[in-house]
């Protein structure tokens, strides 16, 4: 109960939400059309994978952490820190939440492009 109030006045103050992120699996469609099972880290319904949106890629290789949408599998935004993805991640949860836990029927287009611009 206290904590349904605290993220409902989080929601109506407009503050990202908290997400809980942990090691996982997860599908995430490529653009190449594969859709392997990527290990990265799980927070419901995002996950974050080291990578970009053609695959994953090594550990100590170039810093690239892409955030994917898990109920479609798609990938959201690919960013240099896994920070980021985990901010806009909050961000789109706190979008999410207004329209019952669904994808929005409101672009969540500028909010990406806007954390893209400042990952560079």
């Amino acid at each position: 109960m206290a904590l349904d109030a605290y993220l409902e006045n989080r929601k109506q103050a407009g503050k990202p939400l908290p997400l809980f992120w942990s090691r996982g699996h997860f599908r995430v469609r490529l653009e190449d059309g594969r859709e392997p099972e990527l290990r990265g880290w799980v927070a419901r319904p995002f996950g974050i994978y080291h990578g970009s949106e053609a695959g994953p890629i090594p550990q100590g290789s170039t810093h690239r952490y892409t955030l994917a949408y898990l109920p479609t599998g798609r990938p959201v935004g690919t960013f240099r820190y896994a920070r980021h993805c985990k901010a806009l991640a909050a961000d789109l949860a706190r979008l999410w939440v207004r329209w019952g836990g669904n994808e929005p029927a409101e672009d969540p287009g500028p909010l990406i492009e806007r954390f893209q611009r400042e990952d560079l």
